[in-house]
């Protein structure tokens, strides 16, 4: 039933009289209340209509909680009538007047969790504070120490500050892989949510105290690897921060599906790196995290669009086993059954969406069933009350464990040795696959009650399926032994679109550890796959990467032609602005031809997307909270690290990843301050002799916070405001890449002449994009000791202009002769051999393995004496090899149960001592060679071979053919071969004489 719509009047008397709104009667406003570590302080936002809801999502701010603003109203479930809400979240100043700008009307709240810290928090000296790390710490060791057999107390990484972040592992075998599935519960990664670390060392103590006498806690530790982390944030919880010591929310700062799609720790903060390493060498099959501010089991998906989209509804795939789950540990805490969400429990989305959340990165990247636990209304109840939350956790605790127990499980192994495999198995009906531990290869997929069908697949086996039928309250077993798969080869070449020019080309199979180079000379590729459905991947630089979809049932050929690529991409990262037609304006007075890359559309560009140009050109608009990323910097870095030159521009750049290494190590630039208030610039170094101003005229006229930035680690200020401020441009190059940062917004300059200029010295400082390249492929040839061999290299000038290049020859021990030492005019893409002649010294007898000499090849362009390109020549020795290989006899015959034996003569007729290997092929009986191996034989030595036949029974005058191959130890292309022909006589039988 739909409810009235809500006049505009009563919104406005709900604004006022919402309950703690400063203005309400007897409410007094107080001032903002920041974290230690951050600027950041709790503020309540009145959402009184669809529009202020979707600004506030649009704005990227922290929300911490969401009610509805009456009674009765429910959340702003997509495509349902919006009743209003009141919106905890935590600002920070900019963020405030930002908000404001929107026509949202932000007032801190008081910071309950920080106030508490102070009255009874640990170390306040109160009569029942809440215990310090150190004291925690000591429980735990303590612990550990009473129950050593089944209790071990691990570190799994260091917080900002230096402390400790102790698990506690309990299991029977604490020391053991075993065939069981691994839980955890996690608590404090907000530092002022404190009740879950009550909970976990309560439960702790719980199943140490309890094995071996209560049969169901002594069922748990023996059935399942148990892990509790019970501070995840020690730095936040010892200063009272939602936040750890760098500030940052650590419940934001993992890989996101739709923010951050790689799921690497690198970059990320030590916290979540030590967390994500414990998550990578484990398959936890269920964990929750516990926070406090509300009371509801929160499930996923925690987001289901991008920031800024419209929600569309979307569900994961195990939603009805979060649903039940979650359902069932509500059912069993009756402060959450009765804490005001249906059944006690929501989807993450559906209240609220965050990215870079735990919960979300479990469960995508590692199929853990994994939720959030909202214990307790109150951040930080008075220590005191811990009995009280104990007794509302404790059944529900143990019950969710239990879930871990239930499903389906057994062991995936190679069906003929028995080992272990890193495999998945997954439910069809789901589609959803959980990962087996490589370790011991077992799998533990969490099912309701019912029918099901199973699929086991590895890489390099063939996948098996089964049906199962799961029970209530327990596991069925199901083992799977695979089969390898059989191999096949999948080749081909990597060309030019259009010219047919080799190139130089990686082949990703994607979800498999097969990567392989192409031959630069000829563009070939090789690989062995096992039968399966691959995604190949190709990528070449200043190329477009090509993806393609292969089924491998025997062998492939996959010829790829990649298109060129313009040498520059703009990346458009501005949330959904217009600024790029500022930067395509300038480009395109320039002549420059260029991609753009729509983040808000394709997601953020990845390293080897990156690598494909030259030059990356990446603004940031008036975004100030996903300026660049972790996975932005991670690609970066990568790119620059590979070669190349990037221009970054934004405003709020600095404010945003300032405190980054990144920043500080790539960009080499300090973050000031954030706001100068000053609109004019002066050039310096390459951009000397021009003056800017950033706003009016026709820029973008966006600049309401341009920073104030310096150099550092060998960077140039360009661009430099008047005093007292510093700079809001550097620029820094060293051997490997070139950096062009503005701390303000390109798109601001206010005229077009200004932003070409500007625009042109940055791309010439850059220099990603020069007029004269070239390549220079690699050759190898072999002759024998005493021959003169020549080596073919192909030079390609890979410029825009035509070029001639000038050949300088670096040999390697023997001698070698440049016979081109010019080449050219080339015109571009145009390639042409370049030949050097090597002379192979004759080698002593003595010698016992093949030798190999190395050259360097340099090509130098004359119309940029800077620009060169290098390949290698390898020639290898080869010896004269050969041999004679003559049977005595060709063919035999004998009656059945006879041996025939056949002597040959095998001469080494080279001229170096040689060993030789035997083979047998082509026979059906049975037969034997010796010896199957040689001793070394000197020049014109020889040994006898013998072949021994065994006839076995059959018809008269059968025969059998075996092939006898003597293969060189130095080369098993110089081989010869004789084919011996075997028959079966009739028993010839002598008549007996008597002598009388």
């Amino acid at each position: 039933m739909l409810r009235k719509a809500i006049p505009a009047g009563m919104l406005l008397l709900l604004f006022l009289a919402a309950p703690g709104w400063a203005g309400s009667p007897g409410q007094t406003p107080v001032p903002p209340e920041p974290y230690p570590f951050s600027d950041r302080y709790p503020a309540r936002v009145l959402c009184l209509t669809p529009e202020d809801w979707q600004a506030l999502q649009r704005a990227g701010i922290e929300i911490d909680s969401v009610r509805p603003l009456l009674p009765g109203y429910p959340f702003p479930i997509p495509g349902g009538e919006f009743a209003p809400l009141a919106v905890e979240a935590m600002v920070s100043p900019k963020d405030a007047e930002r908000l404001a700008a929107a026509g949202l009307r932000v007032e801190p709240i008081p910071n309950v969790g920080l106030r508490a810290h102070r009255t009874y928090g640990p170390g306040s000296g109160a009569p029942n504070a809440w215990p310090t790390y150190e004291q925690f710490v000591a429980r735990m060791q303590a612990l550990a120490g009473s129950y050593p057999s089944i209790v071990r107390m691990l570190s799994i990484g260091q917080s900002v500050q230096g402390r400790t972040l102790w698990a506690l592992k309990i299991s029977d075998n604490p020391d053991l892989e075993e065939d069981e599935p691994e839980f955890r519960y996690l608590a404090n990664m907000h530092g002022d949510e404190t009740v879950g670390i009550e909970m976990t060392i309560r439960l702790a103590e719980l199943l140490a105290g309890g094995y071996g006498s209560d049969p169901r806690l002594t069922a748990l530790v023996d059935g399942a690897e148990i892990w509790l982390l019970p501070i995840y944030n020690p730095d936040g919880y010892v200063a009272g921060s939602r936040y750890n010591a760098h500030g940052v929310d650590l419940n934001r700062d993992y890989p996101d599906r739709f923010t951050d799609p790689v799921d690497d720790p690198a970059g990320r903060e030590p916290e979540t790196q030590a967390a994500m390493g414990w998550g990578h060498a484990h398959r936890f099959v269920m964990g929750a995290n516990y926070h406090g501010g509300a009371l509801v089991v929160n499930f996923p998906w925690d987001a289901v669009v991008p920031p800024g989209a419209p929600i569309v509804p979307d569900y994961a795939p195990d939603d009805a086993i979060f649903y039940d789950f979650s359902v069932g540990y509500a059912s069993r805490n009756p402060m959450i059954w009765n804490g005001g969400f249906p059944n006690g429990v929501t989807r993450g989305w559906q209240w609220y969406q965050i990215w870079g959340g735990l919960q979300d990165w479990a469960y995508h990247w590692g199929s853990e069933h994994h939720v959030t636990i909202e214990v307790s209304d109150i951040k930080m109840p008075p220590y005191e009350q811990m009995d009280s939350y104990w007794d509302a956790n404790r059944e529900a605790m143990l019950w969710w464990m239990e879930r871990a127990l239930t499903g389906a499980r057994g062991l995936v192994t190679d069906a003929a040795t028995g080992a272990p495999l890193d495999a998945t198995v997954d439910a069809v009906q789901i589609g959803k696959p959980v990962h087996t531990d490589p370790d011991v290869g077992d799998y533990h997929r969490l099912l309701l009650p019912g029918s099901y069908t199973l699929t086991a697949s590895a890489y390099c086996y063939l996948p098996a399926s089964a049906p199962v039928v799961v029970p209530a309250n327990d596991a069925v077993r199901h083992d799977f032994a695979l089969e390898p798969a059989p191999a096949w080869t999948v080749q081909g070449t990597v060309t030019e679109a259009g010219s047919g020019r080799p190139l130089a080309a990686t082949v990703n199979f994607l979800g498999t550890p097969i990567t392989v180079e192409t031959d630069p000379a000829t563009g070939h590729y090789e690989a062995a796959l096992c039968e399966g459905v691959y995604t190949m991947r190709v990528s070449a630089p200043l190329h477009r990467p090509q993806e393609r979809s292969i089924t491998v049932t025997g062998n492939l050929v996959e010829d790829f032609a990649l298109e060129r690529t313009p040498c520059t991409l703009l990346v458009d990262d501005d949330v959904g602005e217009s600024y790029e037609t500022y930067y395509r304006s300038a480009l395109e007075a320039l002549g420059v031809e260029h991609d753009v890359w729509t983040v808000a559309a394709q997601g953020s560009p990845d390293a080897s997307t990156l690598a494909s140009y030259g030059q990356v050109l990446w603004f940031t608009g008036d975004d100030y909270n996903t300026t660049v990323t972790a996975a932005d910097q991670s690609a970066l870095a990568a790119y620059l690290d590979g070669g190349g030159r990037l221009f970054l521009s934004g405003q709020d750049i600095g404010y945003d990843i300032g405190d980054t290494a990144f920043y500080t190590e790539y960009l080499h630039a300090i973050y000031d301050s954030d706001d100068t208030n000053n609109y004019t610039l002066t050039g310096l170094g390459y951009l000397a002799g021009v003056d800017l101003h950033i706003q009016g005229g026709d820029g973008a006229n966006n600049q309401a916070y341009p920073s104030d930035i310096a150099p550092i680690g060998g960077a140039v200020a360009v661009l430099d405001y008047p005093s007292p401020h510093l700079y809001g441009g550097v620029a820094y190059h060293d051997e490997t890449y070139r950096v062009v940062y503005f701390s303000f917004g390109y798109e601001a300059i206010d005229n077009a002449d200004d932003r070409v200029e500007v625009m042109s010295r940055t791309l010439a400082f850059l220099g990603g994009c020069p007029d004269y390249q070239a390549a220079l492929s690699s050759s190898e040839v072999a002759g024998t000791p005493g021959s003169t061999v020549t080596h073919t290299f192909g030079l390609t000038n890979l410029g825009t202009r035509a070029d001639r290049y000038t050949l300088t020859l670096n040999p390697g021990l023997w001698p070698a002769t440049l016979l081109d030492p010019v080449v050219g005019p080339l015109e571009p893409q145009e390639t042409m051999p370049v030949r050097v002649r090597v002379d192979i010294p004759y080698l002593p007898l003595t010698v016992s393995v093949l030798l190999s000499d190395v050259l360097t090849l340099r090509a130098t362009s004359q119309g940029a004496p800077d620009t060169f390109a290098e390949g290698t020549g390898t020639t290898y020795a080869v010896a004269d090899l050969d041999l004679a290989l003559a049977p005595a006899l060709s063919g035999l015959h004998g009656p059945a149960g006879s041996t025939l034996s056949y002597r040959l003569a095998l001469t080494n007729t080279g001229d170096y001592t040689d060993t030789y290997v035997l083979y047998l092929s082509e026979n059906h009986w049975r037969t034997t060679v010796a010896p199957t191996r040689t001793v070394p034989l000197s020049p014109r030595e020889g040994v006898t071979v013998w072949v021994s036949v065994f006839v076995p029974e059959g018809p008269i005058g059968e025969s059998d053919t075996v092939a006898v191959r003597a293969t060189s130890g130095w080369n098993p292309l110089v081989h010869r071969q004789v084919t011996l022909v075997s028959q079966r006589t009739a028993r010839i039988y002598l008549p007996i004489v008597w002598r009388r």
